[in-house]
């Protein structure tokens, strides 16, 4: 019986006791700086034309291209070139543009939608490959204009 009683004596003192001996194992937040830094990756996919419109499928490297950003170059961080045999302009699969509103801060929702507005109106007006708008929010996944080569309608 006396076992007994020191065994629950013990269960109850680390019950008493564990949450200050907790408490003294834990060390103090750091006070060296924190930095939060976002970072978006944008995949290109791009058709490169000679001047008679024909596809230019081999012999590109990333050292060929220039991407800016207001103006602003940005760096490649990888490029592939185009296989032996990649289809052309004309077997162009379907593309479906999607705005993301489930994982875009609410302060970027217009940012976005204006640059996808800005994308159409780079695009030509018959777009290279049938074209999907959706809009991905924190519920479905909503078509706003199905399959199209029409760049007006989708702007």
């Amino acid at each position: 019986m006396r076992a007994l009683l020191f065994g629950a004596g013990l269960g109850l003192l680390g019950v008493i006791a564990g949450p200050w001996a907790l408490a003294e194992g834990q060390q103090a937040p750091s006070a060296g700086p924190t930095f939060r830094i976002n970072s978006n990756l944008v995949f290109l996919d791009v058709t490169v034309v000679d001047k008679k419109g024909h596809p230019v499928v081999t012999g590109l490297t990333k050292d060929d291209f220039t991407i800016t950003d207001d103006g602003k170059p940005q760096r490649i961080f990888s490029f592939d070139a185009p296989a032996t045999g990649a289809k052309t302009v004309e077997d162009a699969p379907a593309t479906i543009v999607v705005l993301d509103l489930l994982n875009t801060p609410s302060k970027d929702f217009a940012f976005a939608r204006d640059s996808i507005r800005r994308y159409l109106a780079l695009q030509p007006e018959r777009l290279i490959s049938p074209t999907e708008l959706m809009v991905l929010n924190n519920t479905s996944l909503d078509m706003i204009h199905a399959y199209t080569r029409s760049r007006v309608e989708l702007m």
